[in-house]
């Protein structure tokens, strides 16, 4: 069997749409993100090379050969694949909020992201939270640890307060100044790094 390539060349949803029933054939096609970006995807084989760019957008492989790119109408994307596409639109999907320095107090703009937060947990079966603490580079380095982790248990604080199941898996970790957004010499203040990932799966 020819070996077949798939390959994300920029930012992309891609849904490997995979063989139905009698249809023998595989398919691969193109979504926008959340943010309705769209990357593209190149597919290839050693003799052929084709690319996705558009939106909803498919690409069928069947006995080695590599169709062109052909839209797929919104109904029969749904009809065939809709389970398959309620189980992507349930990825982990990570949130990021932003803290004061030396402080474990949020901005206020991301004291108003909160509300998205529980919403994301409340349109999902058995949820599970992962929030990571993070600082700048300002401070010694067992003290941003220990902040970092201050951070993260605030921000579950404020989730739990607003309605979260204090009985749902909710994982605390801090990584400090050891894995900043934005890199930066030693005793630097950086608000982008200042903050919490918090990821709902």
């Amino acid at each position: 069997m020819t070996p077949l390539g798939l390959f994300v060349i920029s930012t992309a949803i891609v849904i490997a749409l995979g063989s139905i029933k009698e249809d023998k054939s595989d398919k691969v096609c193109l979504l926008a993100d959340d943010d309705g970006k769209v990357g593209k995807i190149l597919v290839k084989n050693e003799t052929t090379e084709k690319v996705i760019d558009k939106v909803k957008y498919l690409i069928e492989i069947k006995d080695n050969k590599i169709s062109d790119p052909t839209k797929i109408d919104e109904k029969e994307l749904e009809k065939r694949y809709g389970k398959l596409l309620q189980a992507e639109a349930k990825r982990p999907k990570t949130f990021i909020l932003y803290f004061e320095t030396g402080s474990d107090q949020l901005t206020e703009e991301s004291i108003n992201m909160t509300k998205e937060i529980i919403n994301e947990i409340k349109n999902r079966e058995n949820p599970e939270l992962e929030i990571i603490g993070h600082t700048d580079s300002v401070g010694e380095k067992e003290a941003n640890y220990l902040l970092g982790l201050k951070r993260a248990e605030s921000v579950k604080n404020i989730l739990t307060s607003q309605g979260v199941d204090t009985g749902m898996e909710i994982e605390l970790s801090s990584l400090g100044e050891d894995n900043p957004l934005i890199p930066m010499p030693d005793e630097t203040p950086e608000p982008k790094n200042r903050r919490v990932e918090v990821v709902v799966k």
